[in-house]
């Protein structure tokens, strides 16, 4: 977890990272000719990042329609660059957040047998990632060229995410695979 405060002093980068990893591999001898090894992996990734105000900012202030969407609660100011100008709230691409869940199964037999060794298993792969890819777009992000324009209201570029859309998104994946494979000996050496 880290606090990065920005050149303008009234914000912060926020950035949280937790990553955990298992996994468990059993290999059992059935006989002089059949082996099998099996393995079970669990991947889980928490990863977040935001821009924060340090300081109170009057809820009238903020672009978006609901610059509270970050799993902290924090409000998400937009970014302000102003050409030639230390802008506001404008370090990185937050906010940014999302859960990774996967879990593998896989398993493999070998088989010998003469000249033959046979190998033949099989493979499960789950992934589910729960969070908001949407970025600066969910705080919005505003350029001015000049500090006239800024004062006029006259931005160059305004990009937020539409009114009643909604930044989180969760994905699934799921993927399976089998294979047989047969190695034969022509001669012995």
């Amino acid at each position: 977890t880290s606090m990065t405060p920005e050149t303008n002093p009234s914000f912060a980068a926020f950035l949280y990272r937790d990553k955990q990893i298992w996994s468990v591999e059993n290999v059992h001898t059935f006989s002089y000719h059949l082996v099998n090894s099996m393995r079970v992996g669990v991947n889980r990734n928490w990863y977040f990042d935001e821009t924060t105000a340090v300081v109170d900012i009057a809820p009238n202030m903020y672009v978006a329609e609901n610059p509270f969407v970050t799993p902290s609660g924090r409000g998400q100011f937009q970014s302000i660059g102003i050409g030639g100008m230390t802008g506001m709230a404008t370090s990185g691409n937050a906010p940014v957040w999302y859960q990774h869940n996967g879990l593998s199964v896989d398993t493999e037999f070998n088989y010998l047998s003469g000249a033959h060794s046979l190998k033949f298993g099989g493979a499960f792969q789950h992934s589910a990632d729960d969070g908001s890819y949407t970025a600066v777009q969910a705080r919005g992000e505003i350029s001015f060229d000049t500090y006239q324009q800024f004062l006029g209201g006259v931005a160059t570029r305004a990009n937020v995410i539409l009114p009643g859309s909604d930044p989180r998104k969760n994905f699934r994946s799921r993927t399976a695979s089998v294979f047989v494979e047969d190695t034969w000996r022509m001669k012995n050496n």
